[in-house]
Formats: structure tokens, C-alpha cells, sequence
């Protein structure tokens, strides 16, 4: 394994695990009135589209990509505001910092803070979907995106719309929100989204959150491993079982402070070398 990849692995599950730790007690609570079971369908659905529509629609892919950038201030601003922890004030300082290096900076660090922003944006869409989703239906929704997307790479079908996105994203100039890149490794919107869903389903739980932010970056680098041999990996997988772990070992979080129960979108979601 290079270099390059090896710390893009290591980068991108540390990322991951801080999606876990960063949403605030309660964040975007005000959505749970718009609670459906409906809504555990949205993660699976969105990366059906995201496969298919790029490879089955003309213009499609750049405006999958177009979507992702136009979404990303509103989603930046919610994050700041309601759902990352911390004082606003610096959260705001620190997001605007990322921005303008992102704007202004080549490389390495206008790469990181690209990937950083992304990583935000996709964060207040993973709690909004912690939120709007009833805890019983949860589990099930990101079992059945798992699913689909190690069909859909095992088929070839997920790799190929990925290329597809790729290549729309020469049409455009500047940073691009729609994937995480870190050296060598990308991997997808969906899979970041994902995260943000597990800190979202956590947040009420301090000390069991930081611990599974922990093992989620343990468990995602060492999946990450296998990365140069198969060159293309389906990436909500280790996520998914984290989600598993957590749901059968802990509490289903939202009920009141102290009282244990036990566990009762864009684009192909995948680890890839580029």
C-alpha cells in the first residue's frame, strides 16, 4: 500500500468517526413532528438515483453535481448554527476559514478543506434524516442501503456511474462538494451522509457516541486495508455495521436522561482509488 493511500484511509475514517462525536445533544430536534417511516427509504432511494440516473439520463450527473453545490451554503449555515457542538462563534470563525482556504488555496490543504466542508454539509442532511426517521424504521433503512450498494458495485453497475460522475465534475471550476477526497482516496456523499445519521442517532448519548465515533474509525480503517486489492470498496458497509453494534450493545437514544433500554445522494457510495 502507498503512502497516499494508506493516509487517505486513515484520514477519511478519522473524518468519518468525527461525524460521529460532532452533532450536538438534540440537534435539529425541531424536526421530529415530520416523523415518517417513510423516511427510512430516502438513503437507499437517493443512491439508486445516483447510480442510475447519471447512466440513464443525459446531463444528469453534472446536475446531481450542481445539486450538491447549490445545497452545500444552506446545509454549511444549518450545520453551524444548530447541529455542530461547540461555541457558535468559533464553529462560525473555523467553517469560514475552511471556506476561504477551499476558495484560495491548491493542494493538499485546499483538498482538506474542500473535503472538511463536504464532510459538514453532509452532516446537518445525516441528522436531518436521524431526526425525521422514528428509531424502529432507522436501522432497517441503512441495512437496505447497505445492501444495495454492495449489489450495485458487485454488478459493476456502481463503478460505472461513478466514472460517470467524475467525469461531470470537469465541467465544473473550483471546489466541489459532492465527494471527499484525501491523497490517493475518495469516497462518496452517501457514505459521509451515512455517518452524519449515526452521530445524529447518538448525539443524546455523550459517552457512547465518542466511543463509537472511535470504533467506527477503527473498524473503517482497517476495511480500508483491502483497499489496493479490490480498488473499489463499497464503503456504507463498515458504517452499517456500526450502526448494527451500536443498536444491539446501547440505548435507543431520545428517551429521558438516565433510562437504558436495551437495543431492541447523490453519487455511487464506495472507497476508491484515484
Amino acid at each position: 500500500m502507498s503512502t497516499s493511500v494508506l493516509a487517505g484511509v486513515v484520514s477519511l475514517a478519522v473524518l468519518q468517526g468525527l461525524l460521529i462525536v460532532l452533532p450536538r445533544r438534540n440537534a435539529l430536534g425541531w424536526l421530529r413532528p415530520l416523523r415518517s417511516p417513510a423516511w427510512a427509504a430516502v438513503p437507499a432511494l437517493a443512491l439508486l438515483v445516483g447510480t442510475f440516473a447519471p447512466l440513464a439520463i443525459p446531463g444528469a450527473a453534472s446536475a446531481l453535481v450542481l445539486l450538491a453545490l447549490a445545497g452545500a451554503p444552506v446545509s454549511l449555515v444549518v450545520a453551524v448554527i444548530s447541529v455542530v457542538r461547540g461555541p457558535r462563534v468559533a464553529v462560525a470563525i473555523a467553517t469560514a476559514a475552511l471556506i476561504a482556504t477551499s476558495l484560495t488555496t491548491a493542494g493538499m490543504a485546499g483538498q482538506l478543506s474542500t473535503t472538511a466542508l463536504t464532510a459538514l454539509a453532509c452532516l446537518t442532511v445525516g441528522v436531518a434524516l436521524a431526526r425525521l426517521t422514528p428509531r424502529g424504521w432507522l436501522l432497517g433503512g441503512v441495512f437496505v442501503m447497505c445492501v444495495a450498494d454492495v449489489i450495485l458495485l458487485g454488478s459493476g453497475v456502481g463503478a460505472t456511474a461513478s466514472a460517470a460522475m467524475n467525469a461531470a465534475t470537469h465541467h465544473f471550476h473550483g471546489p466541489l462538494l459532492d465527494h471527499a477526497t484525501i491523497g490517493a482516496v475518495a469516497i462518496g456523499y452517501p457514505d459521509l451522509v451515512l455517518a452524519g445519521m449515526l452521530g445524529g442517532f447518538l448525539a443524546a448519548e455523550g459517552a457512547v457516541q465518542r466511543r463509537t465515533g472511535l470504533l467506527l474509525v477503527t473498524i473503517v480503517a482497517a476495511y480500508g486495508m483491502f483497499l489496493p486489492v479490490a480498488g473499489i470498496l463499497p464503503a456504507t458497509v463498515p458504517i452499517g455495521l456500526a450502526f448494527a453494534l451500536t443498536r444491539r450493545r446501547r440505548v435507543l437514544p431520545g428517551g429521558p436522561p438516565g433510562r437504558h433500554r436495551p437495543g431492541t445522494t447523490l453519487r455511487s457510495c464506495s472507497w476508491r482509488v484515484e
